[in-house]
């Protein structure tokens, strides 16, 4: 995900995350991100860099995450903590 101001064309790529994971089995979905234009607020809803914290053993952050956009970059306001899915056990190990 990328960040563009279409008054001057210029891209901003430090974004809060490498990937947003969605999914939560059974055919439900978390939110995903939720933004308007002219706002500078960004809403994440899912599972955050979901492969690179099983490698690197960190814990699964699942959340709903609000940020302000502050450039050059997102600065977080608030985290709510959501339970990881509990299919993710099984592609990533238990958490």
């Amino acid at each position: 995900m990328a960040v563009a101001n279409v008054m001057t064309g210029e891209v901003y790529r430090n974004m809060p995350y490498g990937t947003l994971d969605v999914q939560k089995g059974g055919g439900q979905h978390f939110e995903g991100a939720a933004f308007r234009p002219g706002s500078r607020l960004l809403i994440l809803e899912g599972c955050f860099d979901v492969e690179a914290s099983s490698q690197s053993g960190k814990p699964l952050n699942c959340s709903r995450s609000f940020y302000t956009w502050e450039a050059p970059r997102f600065r977080l306001i608030k985290r709510i903590p959501y339970r990881m899915p509990a299919f993710y056990n099984y592609f990533y190990g238990k958490q």
